[in-house]
């Protein structure tokens, strides 16, 4: 089975890898394409954020013409109240018959310091991360999830979540259920 994935980030690969793996064993191959999400950088709701996993898994799907299914995955805000926000990763798989599944990862407090830089300073989550942490190209290695909770939960841990729950519609004995 292939898989193409609109994200060349190897954590949001194996993420991907995992949750494909568990369900429908080790024969599947993951390709990571890069693709445009068609939304900001930093999705500020649950709408825009769902919108870019579904603009990567739509392009994917466009480029890799033998793949099953054509993943997205995006990082995205959900405003609580306040200033307090919610991050998550949103899946959305779409299959080559047009049968699409969502699913959205555990999510987790924001950080002041950087709800402060994105809202009013205008730079992206993964600079005041870099900024928090002191770690380079966090979102390519732990992200944000990783640095917070020293490892006890991984980033590619939320994508494989948010990709489980997508792959629902799709799982074998699901399909009578979704269709």
């Amino acid at each position: 089975m292939i898989v193409a994935i609109g994200s060349l980030n190897p954590v949001k690969i194996k993420g991907v890898r995992e949750a494909y793996t568990s369900i429908f064993g080790a024969d599947i191959s993951v390709r990571g394409i890069a693709v445009e999400s068609g939304v900001s950088p930093q999705p500020l709701s649950l709408e825009e954020t769902i919108r870019g996993a579904m603009n990567r898994a739509e392009e994917a799907l466009k480029v890799v013409r033998d793949a099953v299914h054509g993943v997205g995955v995006e990082a995205g805000w959900i405003k609580l109240h306040g200033d307090m926000w919610i991050d998550v990763q949103v899946a959305a798989i779409l299959s080559r018959e047009g049968e699409l599944g969502i699913g959205i990862s555990s999510g987790f407090l924001v950080p002041p310091y950087v709800v402060k830089r994105v809202l009013e300073d205008g730079v992206e989550m993964e600079t005041a991360m870099i900024e928090l942490s002191g770690i380079d190209d966090i979102g390519e290695k732990m992200g944000a999830i990783g640095f917070l909770t020293r490892n006890i939960v991984k980033r590619e841990d939320l994508t494989r979540e948010a990709t489980m729950m997508a792959l629902i519609p799709f799982m074998p004995w699901n399909k009578r259920i979704y269709r």
